[in-house]
C-alpha cells in the first residue's frame, strides 16, 4: 500500500482544495469521523443497545445540520445566475466562461 501511495501522483486533493474551506474547525472533523465510525459500526451488522443508537441520531442531526450549514456558505460564495447574467452583458463573457474562472479560482486555494 505504501508503494502505491508513493507511485500516486495527485493533481487535486479533493478535501484540502474544496470541501476544507466550507468545513472550518476541529470540531467539525471531529463530528465527521464519528458519523463515520458510527456508519460502520452499522453497516456491519454490529449490535446496538438504545444508548448506542441516541448517540448515532445524535451525530446523524449534527452531520446534517454541519451539511447544510456548509451549504449555505458554498451558496453564498458561488455568485448567482443574476451575477453572471450582468458579468456577461457588461464584459462581453458568456456564463461558462464565468464558471470557468470560478473553478479555477477554488482549485487555487
Amino acid at each position: 500500500m505504501d508503494y502505491v501511495r508513493k507511485k500516486r501522483n495527485v493533481k487535486i486533493d479533493f478535501w484540502e482544495d474544496l470541501f476544507k474551506a466550507y468545513f472550518d474547525g476541529a470540531d467539525k472533523q471531529k463530528l465527521i469521523t464519528n458519523f463515520i465510525k458510527n456508519r460502520n459500526h452499522v453497516a456491519h451488522n454490529k449490535l446496538l443497545n438504545q444508548a448506542g443508537a441516541q448517540m448515532i441520531k445524535e451525530n446523524a442531526t449534527e452531520f446534517r445540520q454541519m451539511i447544510s450549514d456548509a451549504n449555505n456558505v458554498f451558496e453564498e460564495s458561488v455568485p448567482s445566475d443574476e451575477v453572471y447574467d450582468n458579468r456577461r452583458a457588461t464584459r462581453g463573457r458568456t456564463r461558462g466562461g464565468g464558471r470557468k474562472v470560478l473553478e479555477r479560482k477554488l482549485l487555487e486555494r
